[in-house]
């Protein structure tokens, strides 16, 4: 039997339900902030906390949207893999580069084990015919799904990365299934999407920076460029007309909520000043719908709580942030 959570005030099942949500409570390689690893709990319990009629939609989880509850092996590798992986971040900030070999590669194996679990996990809801989505978690669980969608779809798809980061790292503190890594593994899989574009760039490495001007694949929206393009009289209108064009037929959508201003997720691991806002980020979806493109999964991550607290604004911000995703593949207009 597959167990299922209460998500946006009501519990659905899996076998009517049109979309289905994936938990993964994963942050053992988070390099700075803690709690993650909570962002699937947080989002359930605020999401029955919103109003969900908007004029004219209709509401989108009488299709049915279920939340799959976790399983206890995952949350314990998570725990385990964390605690041998803290004394490793730490050591990096004494001794960049002076790794004990042997631990990095239990915690590596570790995180590539969580890897094929969302892969396979993305496997099921796919072939099952259901719309997929991923609640994090870290930025590191988005690898399985993508992963997925690269071999399915092969280059007949792009990604959608909002981040402050570029996740472009070819590893980071030792670790290679980090959430610094993620994009690097997805864009130099043996099938990897046609494109990747990315929104909100703010914080990145020099080989970064090469990587993205070298590769062909990689477009690049720095938050820099595009605040001085607004700043300058472009509207964000212009520029979401240009993010959609680059991107082709088919998307898959994976949003890092530190790709928003710090406010709006104070407690998300690796915040970053700039950013886009709320209403950016909900105009930005909206477009998507409106211009038919098929969103063929998505992921939200790095939704985070301190030590102890489950009732936060980062979960409500990013309970409404999973609806408009749920929204969006639902192909439903969003006018909120």
């Amino acid at each position: 039997m597959i167990k299922n959570l209460s998500i946006f005030g009501r519990t659905s099942n899996y076998k009517d339900s049109e979309l289905i949500l994936l938990a993964v409570p994963w942050s053992a390689t988070a390099s700075f902030g803690e709690g993650a690893h909570k962002g699937p709990e947080i989002i359930a319990r605020a999401s029955s906390q919103m109003d969900f009629f908007a004029p004219g939609i209709d509401d989108v989880r009488d299709q049915g949207i279920c939340l799959l509850a976790p399983p206890d092996f995952l949350k314990t590798l998570n725990k385990q893999t964390r605690e041998k992986a803290l004394p490793i971040i730490a050591l990096e900030e004494d001794a960049p580069g002076d790794f004990p070999i042997k631990l990095i590669q239990e915690i590596n194996q570790a995180c590539a084990d969580m890897v094929s679990w969302v892969y396979e996990e993305t496997k099921k809801i796919h072939k099952a015919g259901k719309q997929f989505g991923l609640v994090g978690g870290d930025h590191s669980t988005s690898e399985g799904a993508i992963r997925y969608f690269s071999e399915i779809y092969q280059e007949d798809f792009g990604v959608l990365h909002i981040d402050a980061h570029a996740d472009l790292r070819k590893s980071y503190q030792g670790f290679r299934h980090s959430h610094a890594s993620v994009m690097y593994n997805i864009i130099h899989h043996s099938h990897s999407p046609s494109m990747l574009v990315q929104i909100g760039v703010r914080d990145y490495c020099k080989e970064e920076y090469f990587l993205i001007k070298e590769n062909k694949k990689i477009h690049t929206f720095f938050d820099s460029d595009i605040k001085t393009a607004l700043f300058e009289g472009s509207t964000w209108q212009s520029l979401v007309e240009t993010i959609i064009q680059l991107l082709p037929e088919k998307i898959y959508i994976s949003l890092d909520v530190d790709g928003l201003q710090p406010h709006l997720f104070p407690h998300t691991g690796t915040p970053v000043p700039g950013g886009m806002d709320f209403e950016q980020t909900n105009y930005l979806l909206k477009q998507l719908i409106q211009s038919q493109k098929d969103i063929i999964g998505f992921d939200l991550v790095e939704v985070a709580a301190p030590t102890g607290k489950t009732d936060i604004w980062d979960a409500q911000v990013g309970a409404r942030l999973l609806f408009r995703l749920g929204q969006a593949i639902l192909n439903k207009s969003l006018t909120k």
